[in-house]
């Protein structure tokens, strides 16, 4: 058995032939890990996209706050039923929203039947700044007339940003 001289004249002499040694097997390893390197860069880049787009996801809801509101609760058949979406701006800068929803059953909104989409565009609004749109529902006399007790429903949705209020009155 070959005896190692542990004097330090002898460790760089020792080590520059031991690296000589494993010169091969390093090249070996790093031809060999270069498909994994290759397959490792797009999937940390699809890592990092998924984290941004989850955080930018998360940080949306809060450009925004929303209330529906209404005076008319309960509502009586042939009436009109107003509805007051309001939306305030969080953020520093100036923000565009709209709001999206259903005709709800029982009503009527500007013409459009029950289950017709419809929207409501607040178009920009300024840093701080709240606008509040009346949604003004005809409520049935006629026809499909709504029994006494039952709910009617307006759930608007701001599709943007995934955030959504509901506002439920009763008719009488």
């Amino acid at each position: 058995m070959k005896q190692i001289d542990p004097t330090p004249q002898n460790f760089s002499a020792r080590t520059r032939r031991s690296l000589a040694l494993r010169r091969p097997m390093k090249h070996f390893l790093t031809n060999q890990l270069v498909p994994s390197r290759a397959l490792c860069c797009p999937i940390l880049a699809a890592i990092v996209s998924l984290t941004i787009l989850s955080a930018s996801r998360t940080n949306a809801a809060g450009v925004f706050s929303y209330s529906l509101t209404t005076q008319n609760d309960p509502v009586a058949p042939g009436h009109v039923l107003e509805y007051d979406a309001t939306v305030t701006n969080l953020t520093a800068g100036t923000q565009s929203v709209r709001l999206d929803f259903t005709v709800p059953e029982y009503t009527t909104y500007g013409g459009a039947v029950a289950g017709t989409a419809r929207a409501y565009d607040f178009g920009t609004v300024a840093p701080g700044a709240s606008e509040t749109a009346r949604l003004l529902f005809n409520v049935l006399a006629s026809g499909p007339t709504p029994p006494h007790g039952a709910s009617i429903t307006l759930y608007p949705l701001d599709v943007a940003r995934g955030a959504s209020v509901s506002r439920t009155v009763v008719v009488k």
